[in-house]
């Protein structure tokens, strides 16, 4: 069974058909049906910061004393860059963008990934920590809405059975090393892993 699927028209058939389908399918709905509504909130956004400029535009040369275009083109444009200064502050400080690693590279997919987080204490803290005892801070929350993406224990005991529950599984691990199924199913558990 093995050997027959290592044949190469197995692989084309079975893996790399499949995998091209999914890119390509994958690449049409983000063409049909992401990049329009994007780009939609992209115009919009500028058609916002036109209007806006206008606003303060008039908004202070109805205030001033100055009668120079130029000056006051100047001084407007001040105001605006300090406007967007203040923005991308409180944008940076937003749990959203927080709490938000630094991918690999920019693209349509690779920009999701993360680089920036420690993956040992992620595995640590939240693969094994957060799905066998609940953090007492920040019990059930989001990272996007104030949680960090590590929250450490306040006590020695949950990391003391966490530690317990990790080496029941490497000791289950153990045992099954001969059944294929549990290895099919660890092999996913390692990608998950992986992927973190």
């Amino acid at each position: 069974m093995e050997k027959r699927f290592f044949r190469p028209l197995n692989i084309i058939l079975v893996v790399v058909v499949p995998s091209a389908l999914i890119w390509v399918f994958s690449n049409y709905e983000y063409q049909t049906l992401e990049y329009p509504r994007w780009h939609s909130r992209q115009v919009a956004k500028l058609r916002l910061d036109e209007k806006h400029k206008k606003k303060v535009f008039e908004m202070y040369k109805d205030t001033t004393h100055i009668s120079d275009s130029a000056e006051i083109a100047f001084n407007v444009n001040n105001i605006l860059s300090r406007q967007a200064v203040d923005a991308y502050r409180k944008k940076q400080q937003s749990p959203n963008v927080a709490h938000q690693g630094e991918p690999i590279a920019k693209g349509e997919y690779i920009g999701w990934t993360d680089i920036s987080t420690p993956r040992i204490m992620t595995v640590v803290e939240n693969l094994f920590g957060e799905s066998i005892l609940l953090h007492q801070n920040y019990l059930l929350g989001d990272t996007l809405t104030g949680r960090p993406v590590l929250v450490h224990y306040k006590w020695i005991f949950n990391y003391v059975v966490e530690g317990i529950i990790v080496i029941l599984f490497a000791l289950g691990l153990y045992c099954g090393r001969k059944n294929k199924f549990m290895w099919m199913a660890v092999s996913s558990w390692l990608l998950i892993c992986c992927c973190i």
